[in-house]
């Protein structure tokens, strides 16, 4: 299938559900990723065509209009949908890699406005379906992650057919999924060890001492964190041979340990850590088999420092903080957290062809850059302070596998984390 092509099938077949359809733009916005914008464009009409059902021949699908403003400005959205001879939907299209951002937001904003429309959308890393609330003059959206059979992916399908095209509906859900939204962080807000505490002293207060659960209570520590979430760190590293915890029992969640936790005079539970692992133990010592390494991979000398590469020293936190402002996959969520934004000279950091996503020292991921661009104050995120303009991010994609395979979950060498270096970008030809 090349990149031009577009569904096959009736569009009126039943047989062709919503879902399926969903998941053809998918497995298409994967072939597509790194197109330019201009074919993301063709793809999308050929949508508009065969998926939603409008018809280009009787101007339902309005490719790239030019309009008029005063005596010389004129601005062109990409594709206009229109039931009849009304305008009913703005569908702004940019590369696929590219994130969301306040000048995209702008732009479709003051296209709704002059076509005087209610919704539509920005396509580009992910579908960023949108309604403009004149009163506030405020653009209103929820994102939609370009993920099989994603629930708001085939909603999103399903409201944009032409025979059941309604702007109040695509208003109604997008307020409706902000409302769960706002619910579900109030929720999760108030889960917190104070919380579980609670219950689980209501639920033994009727069968034991008040007192006592609270005394108990008392010696342990409780730490909540969303699923899937980046590891909450033991309190301290854990290692080869005998080390302290705290004076506490601890019970929590961690991930991305390797080793096996023994008894030890019978006051330990034995518990296997694999990618993911509930860690359960009692105060004083626990102690690892020798020669156990809870990292993936030790210090190495013969770690390579070629092809020039560039390390991005980030944090869990900052991946956490990603997900959840992009609402992505982990994968993207450290792509996020290591591409944005950095204190670097353009003119050298473009000589460097890749860039090492590192962790607590070690190579996360590898990825090969395409280009740095500059950050001012229209291409800041939500998430970034008042520092982040000036600054530069780069666009890449995952490198290679000869590359990956080089670097991947490899502790980088000591000259690239020793004490005193205070800033995150290292380069592979530092002394």
């Amino acid at each position: 299938m090349n990149e031009r092509e577009t569904v096959t099938g009736n569009e009126n077949s039943e047989e062709v559900t919503a879902r399926e359809q969903w998941n053809y733009i998918v497995e298409r916005y994967n072939k597509c990723y790194n197109l330019q914008e201009s074919a993301i464009q063709y793809e999308w009409e050929n949508y508009c065509s065969e998926i939603f059902g409008y018809k280009k021949i009787f101007g339902e699908i309005d490719v790239q209009r030019q309009i008029q403003i005063g005596s010389g400005t004129r601005v062109i959205p990409d594709i206009i949908l229109r039931r009849g001879v009304q305008d009913v939907f703005d569908l702004e299209l940019k590369q696929y890699n590219l994130t969301y951002d306040e000048k995209m937001e702008n732009q479709l904003k003051s296209y709704l406005k002059l076509l005087n429309l209610t919704v539509g959308a920005v396509v580009c890393m992910k579908i960023y379906l949108c309604y403009y609330e004149q009163s506030e003059d405020k653009i209103y959206r929820i994102a939609i992650p370009f993920e099989k059979d994603n629930a708001d992916g085939i909603a999103f399908v399903k409201m944009l057919y032409k025979k059941t095209f309604s702007a109040e509906k695509i208003v109604s859900y997008i307020k409706n999924k902000i409302k769960k939204e706002i619910n579900r962080r109030t929720i999760l807000g108030m889960i917190d060890e104070g919380f579980v505490k609670d219950c689980i002293l209501d639920f033994f207060a009727t069968d034991y001492d008040k007192d006592l659960v609270k005394e108990i209570l008392d010696e342990i520590e409780i730490a909540v964190k969303e699923k899937g979430t980046a590891p909450i760190p033991v309190s301290r590293p854990v290692k080869s041979g005998t080390s302290s915890l705290p004076l506490k029992q601890v019970i929590h969640i961690t991930k991305g340990w390797v080793g096996t936790l023994i008894k030890e005079n019978g006051n330990y539970v034995t518990v296997n850590f694999g990618e993911h692992g509930l860690m359960l133990c009692q105060k004083n010592e626990i102690r690892l088999p020798e020669g156990t390494n809870p990292q993936p991979k030790p210090d190495t000398a013969d770690f390579p420092l070629s092809p020039d590469f560039i390390i991005i020293k980030t944090h869990w936190d900052r991946v956490n903080v990603c997900k959840s402002f992009f609402k992505c996959s982990d994968e993207e969520a450290l792509y996020h957290a290591t591409r944005h934004c950095w204190r670097v000279s353009y003119d050298k950091v473009i000589r460097y062809g890749y860039a090492l996503a590192v962790i607590d020292g070690y190579v996360k991921e590898v990825y090969k850059t395409k280009t740095w661009n500059y950050i001012d104050q229209n291409s800041v995120w939500e998430i970034d302070n008042d520092k982040a303009p000036g600054r530069y991010e780069f666009i890449g994609e995952v490198a290679e596998n000869a590359v990956r395979e080089k670097f991947i979950n490899k502790q980088i060498p000591y000259k690239f984390r020793k004490n005193g270096m205070a800033s995150p970008v290292v380069y592979s030809d530092q002394q």
